[in-house]
């Protein structure tokens, strides 16, 4: 999976970024199954945002087959009046 990321970032010029959004492709690019989230990836970084219910199976998925990717949980804050 690794390899599928750094083939993504080599592509990608300076400015340029991607956002993966599609759960098969997600679970493609980050071995981590789930209903909601998000890959950021640049030349430099990739990031993982995933809703938090799921940080801490995706952070050590993500860990385990990326080696050093980056996980943030996302906090949905809904104003209650």
């Amino acid at each position: 999976m690794k390899q599928r990321l750094d083939t993504l970032k080599n592509e990608l010029k300076n400015n340029q970024a991607i956002l993966i959004t599609g759960d098969i492709n997600r679970l493609y690019l980050t071995g981590f199954k789930s209903s909601a989230g998000a890959v950021v990836i640049t030349n430099k970084t990739a990031v993982f945002l995933i809703d938090f219910r799921y940080f801490e199976k995706a952070k050590e998925v993500v860990e385990k087959h990326l080696k050093g990717g980056n996980v943030i949980a996302e906090y949905t804050i809904a104003n209650n009046q």
